[in-house]
C-alpha cells in the first residue's frame, strides 16, 4: 500500500518529470566525463596485466629491425625471416611477429603467427616464418605487430600493431 501511494505522488506531481524523468543531466555528467578522460589520456599499448605501456613515450621496446626473404626450400615451402631487436632490460619471452601475406594489391590474404622462445635485452633474433608454395597470389609479407612477455609464465604479455617491414617473395 505504501508503494502504490509512493508511485501515485510520484506519477501525479511536477516532481516526477523534472527530477526522476529528467535524462539530460545524467548525459551531461556523461559527456563531461568522457571529455575529462580523452583529455588526460594517450594512446596506451594493451597489456592483459591490467597496466599499460605509454606509446607515447617509447614506440615499442621490441622493434622489428629488418627482414627477409630466404627462399623456396624445396620441401613445398616458402621461408623467410624477420628480425626483432629486444630494447627492454630485461628478457622478452615468447616473441611472435604477426605475418601478414599479401596479394598485388597489397591486400592481407592469410596471416602467421612465427615465435621465438626468449629474446635476451640488447639482443636480437631471427623469427622464421614459412607459407605454402600453393599461395599463388601471395606476392610479399609484411610484420604487422609483435607480442611478447616479460614473465617466463606469459602472465604479463603485451602486444603492438607496428608499420613493420615488407618483404618480396616474388
Amino acid at each position: 500500500m505504501l508503494v502504490t501511494a509512493g508511485i501515485r505522488y510520484v506519477t501525479g506531481n511536477d516532481w516526477s518529470t523534472r527530477r526522476c524523468l529528467d535524462m539530460s543531466r545524467l548525459g551531461d555528467t556523461i559527456q563531461e566525463a568522457n571529455c575529462k578522460r580523452t583529455q588526460e589520456t594517450k594512446p596506451k599499448v594493451r597489456k592483459n596485466s591490467g597496466t599499460t605501456l605509454d606509446e607515447a613515450s617509447s614506440t615499442s621496446p621490441i622493434t622489428v629491425t629488418s627482414g627477409r626473404f630466404s627462399g623456396d626450400g624445396g620441401d613445398g615451402y616458402l621461408n623467410g625471416v624477420f628480425t626483432v631487436e629486444n630494447d627492454l632490460t630485461i628478457p622478452a619471452n615468447n616473441v611472435t611477429v604477426t605475418v601478414a601475406f599479401l596479394d598485388e594489391s597489397g591486400n592481407s590474404i592469410s596471416e602467421a603467427y612465427p615465435q621465438v622462445d626468449s629474446v635476451q635485452p640488447g639482443q636480437s633474433a631471427d623469427v622464421q616464418w614459412t607459407i605454402s608454395t600453393s599461395e599463388n597470389n601471395v606476392v610479399s609479407a609484411k610484420a604487422m605487430s609483435v607480442s611478447w612477455s616479460t614473465e617466463s609464465d606469459g602472465s604479463d604479455y603485451q602486444k603492438v600493431a607496428i608499420e613493420g617491414p615488407i618483404v618480396k617473395i616474388r
